[in-house]
């Protein structure tokens, strides 16, 4: 068991060194933050650091008496970006007795029109004539920036019109870089 451990160990050692020597051959090396190039420039990868990516957004979205459905903006990622969505919550409140029964996200890709994800929803309690919905989900949804600009929105759905239903809703994510 030693011996096999000690020549994968070997193996590794030796391909590794035939990859540095095939890249110093170019005139290039190997860093931690990329591949750096004999003009002193370096090459990183769009997941060198996924931090300096990071986006989040929220949008706020009031229905009034009379509506039932509606909708906002939340978020369209930088030109030349994909957004990756990775957290999405929705914190509502409403008249008791009005029943926010969905909310949902929208998002566009460039290989079609787009999609809607639902994100679950549960009641968290009554207070003082008042209802509140809380809602949250994980997830990994690639969206890409459309031709109006936008990408990503979300839409609230009640169980009837009467007073106001209040909604905020959050996503968090990154943006990728296209094309690396």
């Amino acid at each position: 068991m030693k011996r096999a451990l000690f020549m994968q160990l070997i193996g590794a050692a030796i391909v590794g060194s035939c990859a540095l020597t095939a890249l110093s051959a170019y005139g290039l090396g190997l860093t931690y933050d990329g591949i750096e190039f004999s003009d002193g420039t370096t090459q990183t990868t769009a997941a060198t650091n996924e931090a300096e990516n990071a986006f989040v957004a929220e949008t706020q979205i009031n229905l009034y008496p009379g509506i039932n459905v509606l909708g906002a903006a939340l978020s369209a990622p930088p030109v030349g970006h994909r957004a990756i969505i990775e957290y999405a919550s929705v914190d509502c409140s409403t008249p008791t007795g009005n029943s926010v029964i969905k909310v949902k996200l929208f998002v566009h890709n460039s290989s079609s029109y787009g999609a809607e994800f639902q994100i679950p929803l549960q009641i968290q309690g009554d207070s003082g004539g008042t209802s509140t919905y809380v809602g949250a989900l994980m997830m990994r949804i690639y969206a890409d920036r459309n031709e109006s600009g936008n990408s990503i929105s979300a839409s609230v759905f009640r169980t009837n019109g009467d007073g106001t239903t209040e909604c905020r809703v959050s996503i968090a994510g990154r943006n990728l870089p296209l094309g690396t």
